[in-house]
C-alpha cells in the first residue's frame, strides 16, 4: 500500500475506544504488580490499588 491508500483508512471511533481502554489495563495491571514503576517512587499508586483489590474482595498476597 502507499501512503495515500493508508490514509484512506476511517477506524471507528470504538476501536479507538477500545484500544485506549487495553493500554490503560494493561498500565493498570502492571502498576499494580509494581512492574511499570518502583514501590518507592509511586508508594502511593501501589496503595491505592492494593486498597482497590481488598475492596473488591480479590486476594492480593
Amino acid at each position: 500500500m502507499t501512503p495515500t491508500q493508508l490514509s484512506a483508512i476511517r477506524v471507528p471511533a470504538w476501536a479507538w475506544a477500545l484500544l485506549a481502554l487495553a493500554a490503560f489495563a494493561v498500565l493498570f495491571a502492571l502498576q499494580a504488580n509494581d512492574v511499570v514503576m518502583g514501590a518507592d517512587k509511586a508508594m502511593w499508586l501501589h496503595e491505592l490499588t492494593h486498597d482497590a483489590r481488598h475492596a473488591l474482595g480479590v486476594p492480593c498476597h
